[in-house]
């Protein structure tokens, strides 16, 4: 124990004795004085009985009221910022800990509310002398025990917490009586006090406002919840004027879809919109009407701070500027909106707490200047406490007089506002001044943009295509740095790969459109007519990073975006990862190592394995030798014909997302014509009949997408199987099958004509070959090397599913996920590794024909152990360095398609469509 705790013990000890002597002593005392007090109050008349009654209860309620007020006093205020401005912040007391991630909940200090923040805020708050870069490691040491083996690029999205900070919230919560400020018990006015000092210490703190008697904060759920509430309330018709009639609404091309949403409520009170561009933006000036933009741009991070201020000073009598602060307020960035002139200033700024601090989440504001309050006159909705006086008979409605409180519907967040207050004092405490904040992290933008850039191929072409306007210098930039890779040839690798290897090597990015359409056409250069079609192929926002890279174009990019809790580490890590991946060191561009087919040279092989996979991402039904099965135009019979469906949404559920799914064994058994479905490790079973087709839901049900085609799938309607399954998964669920007949189509180019598919990816069949399954396992073996690189403990699945067995994984054919495996005929595998790459025709047994569609592309689910559930990302790892095509895609193994109009006339009719293990494969 330490001396500290032992002190307080005893002091607590004497208290304790001190507590209890004086209660002794003053019950002798009333015991002696009672019949002298029995005697003088029988001496008193019945007026002066009462008269005294009314003193001694007056006192009493003034010393009670006394020490219940003594809860909420706010402490005094503290420097938040004493570094970079002349002027103290309003600040509460802050009460952390640092608390060691193996430390147990018992440990923690009593929350109580008679004890007092200061014991805890000398212990709590992570205190590192030093410069900022030292106070961060000591931060994420000591109290960021989930990013002990993360690399976290993804702050724009959602910047990482400290423990401390939570804890710091739990104790200043728990240790106030707090109430709903809308009614005027003690509490509840010390609640609203409470809101009210937050409201003013943002003003101050994060946007240097002096005069905040100029300006109103209304609390609201995010940046998006700001934005939808000015589109709501905004009186256009207040907006017009006399020499321009008709107010519009205007916003930069490169706004976030919060901000582009907001036309559709304009135009439902008939306000025409427009975008405009930063070369245009004086065109907006003499417009009657709102223009919005970003501070910064959540997709490249450029600033518009000059932009902001032009359009400030050149707007039109009566028009509004609202600004989206959401991508540039950080925890080493803030708007301080004293620096500039009066006729610089915005109407509004919308922004999110959560971007700031990265906790609490569901808690933001509206900034908005006093003299644009009355053009937000088009709210319509008042009630709860939003109102003074309603009726309930008519149409009567007294909205609140206090702006804020018109607009804060229902109870405001009070945690989450007590929330913002802590996170400024924790983050002051830890890291120190703002501007010190800022340096540091734009030191490391700039680090990362330096290292990202130097990268060259060995034949000198540039790793990294970055998306940076060339003319503006690296000042005009927030700490965002977004890029596509290229190949030693300057194409594109898609997205989509950077981002599958990236998550099995615990390293965060976006990748995608992020949620900026405007950045897609400007920077990526993509016609609008183009998204729309992919949309119509099935490749949205969140899956657009594989989609189809015609002319050398892709609409989608990866963004790695720093904070204040990222390091110099994480900056070298992906560098290092993109070295390691993507960067070619030789002087030619060299492809994926293959055989290539010369023409008209046949290849004798045997077919080794033939796998059925019933349940689409489940485990396949390996075929024994010599049980025959039968082919259908769209796969082997029953393969691929049943998926795991989401109850919620509809959505087909896949190892990526679910590993466990590998767990479940289905196995079709022709002789009692059902789907026998067990779970591995348990006794779980259920069969699905093939000819009833009353277990299924009559309606199509929810649609669902396969590679970007629609479906309608019928749900199990059994409960016992949906338990079985969503118990498994830890998601609701059920077996679903395909409603009507086949409406899908293989999408590989080199299908000249339509290739059915049910629940199949990309083709019907799809074959790999031994040896490229051995030769991979030589890579993974000579790749080995002590330590846990290759073995991270998140790689986009649940961690809890992750191997922690440290020795060399090997290939697993398995793990490929092929319906037929095809190994040399005699016997010396190691000439014909990647033989597959070269053919383009297959025929098995003398007269199954199959046409070869072309490479199959790799993900993350190549890395799920087939047979314990576990992820072991050194398989994809392993096809990353060694398997790429001329555009990047990782490879391995070739998509079939089978074409029974060339099997040969001499074909026997019991036998014409049916496989074995053991049949004669030539390949050519």
């Amino acid at each position: 124990m330490s001396v500290h705790s032992t002190s307080s013990a005893s002091a607590a000890s004497i208290s304790t004795t001190m507590s209890s002597s004086t209660v002794a002593i003053g019950a002798a005392t009333l015991c002696i004085a009672l019949p002298y007090l029995s005697s003088l109050l029988g001496s008193l008349t019945a007026a002066q009985r009462i008269a005294l009654a009314v003193l001694v209860y007056l006192a009493l309620s003034a010393r009670s009221q006394h020490r219940s007020s003594k809860r909420f006093q706010v402490q005094p205020p503290a420097s938040a910022d004493r570094h970079s401005h002349h002027h103290s912040e309003p600040a509460t007391n802050v009460s952390l800990r640092t608390v060691h991630p193996s430390r147990t909940r018992s440990s923690w200090p009593s929350t109580s509310a008679t004890q007092g923040s200061t014991t805890a805020q000398q212990a709590l708050v992570p205190r590192k002398d030093g410069t900022v870069a030292e106070k961060v490691e000591f931060v994420r040491s000591e109290q960021c025990p989930q990013l002990a083996d993360a690399c976290y690029l993804d702050a724009a999205a959602a910047p990482p917490f400290p423990t401390g900070l939570v804890q710091a919230v739990a104790e200043d919560v728990s240790s106030k009586l707090l109430s709903n400020p809308h009614s005027k018990s003690p509490s509840a006015i010390a609640t609203a006090d409470h809101i009210t000092a937050t409201r003013m210490r943002v003003m101050h703190e994060l946007f240097g406002i002096r005069d905040t008697h100029n300006w109103h904060l209304v609390f609201t759920a995010g940046t998006t919840a700001s934005l939808k509430l000015v589109a709501e309330s905004i009186d256009w018709a207040s907006l017009q004027s006399s020499s321009d009639p008709h107010a519009r609404f205007s916003y930069l091309r490169q706004s976030h879809t919060s901000v582009v949403g907001m036309r559709d409520l304009a135009a439902r009170a008939g306000v025409s919109s427009s975008t405009f561009s930063e070369e245009d933006a004086d065109a907006v000036a003499g417009q009657a009407g709102l223009v919005a933009l970003p501070l910064q741009c959540n997709a490249t991070g450029r600033r518009y701070f000059d932009l902001m201020k032009r359009i400030c000073r050149t707007k039109a009598d009566g028009s509004l500027v609202l600004l989206d602060a959401a991508s540039y307020l950080s925890s080493s960035t803030r708007l301080y909106l004293s620096q500039l002139h009066a006729d610089e200033l915005p109407d509004m700024v919308a922004f999110s707490f959560y971007k700031i601090f990265g906790y609490p989440t569901g808690i933001g504001g509206l900034l908005v200047k006093a003299s644009a309050a009355p053009h937000l006159g088009g709210k319509t909705y008042f009630g709860g406490g939003t109102v003074d006086a309603i009726l309930a008979e008519s149409a009567w409605t007294k909205p609140r007089r206090e702006f804020e409180a018109r607009f804060e519907d229902g109870t405001v967040n009070v945690h989450g506002i007590l929330a913002v207050n802590r996170a400024l004092d924790y983050y002051a405490q830890s890291f120190g001044a703002w501007d010190a904040r800022r340096e540091y992290v734009a030191g490391l933008s700039d680090k990362l943009v330096s290292a990202l850039t130097g990268l060259r191929h060995g034949n000198g072409n540039a790793v990294v295509r970055m998306y940076r306007d060339a003319d503006v210098r690296a000042e005009g930039f927030g700490p965002i740095v977004n890029f596509n890779l290229l190949t030693a040839t300057g194409a594109i690798v898609p997205p989509q790969e950077v981002d599958r290897l990236a998550s099995i090597s615990n390293i965060h990015m976006r990748m995608g459109r992020h949620c900026n359409p405007g950045f897609v056409t400007t920077h990526l250069g993509i016609p609008a007519l183009r998204l729309q079609q992919e949309y119509a192929e099935g490749a949205g926002c969140d899956d657009a990073g594989d989609a189809a890279l015609e002319g050398g174009l892709v609409s989608a990019s990866v963004r790695a975006s720093l904070c204040l809790l990222n390091t110099e580490e994480d900056v070298e890590r992906l560098v290092g990862f993109v070295a390691r991946f993507f960067l070619s060191p030789h002087p030619a561009p060299t492809l994926a190592p293959s055989v290539q087919a010369q023409r008209g040279l046949q290849r004798r092989f045997e077919l080794a394995s033939i796998t059925v996979y019933p349940i689409k991402s489940c485990a396949g039904q390996e075929l024994a030798r010599g049980e025959a099965w039968q082919l259908t135009p769209h796969g082997l019979q029953f393969d691929r014909e049943w998926i795991v469906m989401n109850l919620a949404n509809g959505k087909t559920l896949s190892q990526k997302r679910f590993p466990k799914m590998a767990l479940i064994r289905p196995r079709i058994d022709t002789h009692t014509r059902q789907l026998v479905i067990t779970i591995a490790g348990t006794s779980s079973r259920f069969a699905v009949s093939f000819d009833d087709d009353g277990q299924y839901s009559d309606s199509k049900g929810q649609a669902t997408q396969v590679c970007g085609a629609e479906i309608w799938p019928r749900a199990h309607t059994s409960p016992a199987l949906r338990s079985m399954l969503s118990e498994l998964l830890g998601v609701s669920c059920t077996l679903a099958r395909q409603a009507s007949g086949i409406s899908r189509h293989s999408k590989l180019p080199t299908a000249t004509s339509k290739v059915p598919l049910i629940f199949s990816n990309e083709s019907p069949f799809l074959l790999i070959n031994s040896a490229s399954v051995a030769r991979v396992g030589e890579w993974m073996h000579a790749a080995a090397h002590p330590g846990t690189e290759d073995l991270a403990s998140d790689s986009g699945y649940s961690s809890a599913s992750h191997s922690t067995d440290p020795t060399p994984t090997s290939a697993q054919a398995a793990s490929f996920r092929a319906n037929f495996m095809i190994s040399s005929a005699d016997g010396k595998e190691g000439k014909d590794a990647f033989v597959e790459d070269g053919l383009s025709r297959v025929v098995i047994g003398g007269k199954h024909v199959f046409g070869v569609l072309g490479e199959c592309r790799r993900c993350q689910m190549v890395c799920v152990d087939q047979k314990t559930g576990q992820v072991k990302p050194q398989t994809l790892k392993t096809l990353a360095r060694w398997r790429r095509n001329a555009r990047g895609r990782i490879i391995f193994g070739s998509h079939l398609a089978w074409l029974p109009d060339l099997a040969p006339s001499a074909a026997a009719p019991d036998e014409a469509n049916q496989v074995w293990v053991g049949m004669d494969v030539i390949a050519s």
